[in-house]
């Protein structure tokens, strides 16, 4: 069966022979049978393409953190899309909750839709990288959590002679305590528009969920800690620092590594985050015959890695900074609610027509070792 498009282009054909008086008997009973045939495609384009963007949604993203595993964002099912839809239709509360374990999101190499204004939607684009992807994460079950910090020892283990007294080691604990912020966005959709763009809600129900997360990259990064702000990880206090000054950008990398390795930190970094300008002025390093220094092969692997880690570009880092670290060991993400999404009306809503959707987090960054963390400046 031909197209939706193709059957358009020809009914603008019969219509123009029409027009012209060059109509064939062939033409003519064609013009008894196309409409039909063009509302048989375009419920079938509409079904296929309202498949492949629930699809899309369904995988969109699954980055691969620095431990190896996967993750989406909703992972949202055929029948909870359908649930969410009829509940609009119905003007019914509806919520949808991110799954458990860890949540990450990247959004899909292409377009959740097409670019062009073909009776869809054109989407808006968005930082691909989440950071959360990162770090390690564990739900809870309270608005807060309290952890200890080991901050400094006195004393230690010694050589002993028989029946000599044993030398004591001395702790001194820090204690914090986390409070879950609340990350949320709410937008409110006429019921025409949901009426007459089949694919809308999935498509709104993403958009909002992106929101949500470009608003937790810069938590976790550029945090201030006040009022409801998280402490992001470039904020916190004790992290390691090192500035450029003079080496290279390359070595000024290098010799974090050994920072981190050594006291007081003892760590091997799992991760690099650049903003991707920064990033890019790295992998243009050259030597004095201009020729590149990393990745002979552009195309190869290695030319998203630097000293063996896995890079991450956001454009959420500063321009001229980077961040190195162990993440698995140094920071946590506490979950108390994962992304979640509900359908409803308030207010004056039902009268004027309008369908509410809210998407909202509550999460707490902790960073438990603050000298697995380094920031390099002046890159």
């Amino acid at each position: 069966m031909a197209t939706y498009a193709e059957l358009m282009t020809e009914a603008k054909s019969l219509v123009d022979a029409g027009k012209a008086g060059t109509l064939t008997h062939s033409q003519v009973s064609r013009m008894d049978t196309i409409k039909a045939d063009i509302e048989a495609a375009k419920q079938q384009d509409s079904i296929a393409q309202g498949d492949a963007l629930i699809a899309q949604l369904k995988a969109a993203g699954n980055p691969t953190p620095a431990g190896g595993q996967s993750s989406t964002v909703l992972n949202l099912t055929q029948d909870e899309m359908q649930g969410m839809y009829e509940a609009a239709q119905r003007k019914q509360s509806f919520r949808v909750q991110a799954k458990s374990g860890p949540i990450a999101y990247k959004v899909a190499s292409a377009a959740l839709t097409q670019p062009q204004m073909n009776g869809q939607l054109v989407s808006r684009p968005h930082e691909p990288a989440r950071l959360l992807a990162y770090i390690p994460q564990k739900s809870i079950d309270a608005g807060s959590v309290d952890f200890l910090t080991h901050s400094s020892s006195a004393g230690g283990a010694a050589t002993v002679a028989r029946g000599g007294l044993k030398p004591e080691l001395l702790l001194d604990w820090t204690p914090t305590t986390l409070t879950a912020r609340k990350i949320a966005v709410q937008s409110g959709v006429p019921d025409e528009v949901l009426a007459d763009f089949g694919t809308f809600l999935a498509y709104l129900t993403s958009e909002l969920s992106r929101s949500v997360i470009d608003v937790e990259n810069a938590q976790i990064l550029n945090g201030d800690g006040v009022g409801e702000n998280l402490l992001g990880l470039l904020n916190t206090s004790g992290i390691l620092t090192r500035a450029k000054a003079t080496d290279t950008a390359l070595d000024a990398v290098e010799q974090s590594i050994a920072d981190l390795r050594t006291g007081p930190s003892y760590v091997d970094p799992d991760v690099l985050v650049f903003h991707p300008t920064t990033w890019s002025t790295i992998r243009r390093s050259k030597d004095a015959q201009g020729r590149y220094l990393l990745g002979a092969d552009p195309t190869a692997a290695e030319a998203n890695s630097l000293w063996g880690l896995p890079v991450l570009a956001t454009t959420t880092m500063p321009v001229g900074t980077g961040l190195i670290g162990n993440m698995a060991e140094g920071v946590q993400a506490f979950i108390r609610q994962g992304i979640t999404t509900d359908i409803g009306v308030s207010a004056d809503d039902f009268v004027k027509n309008i369908t509410r959707i809210r998407c909202e987090e509550r999460i707490a960054l902790g960073v438990t070792r603050p000298s697995a963390l380094l920031k390099i400046t002046g890159l």
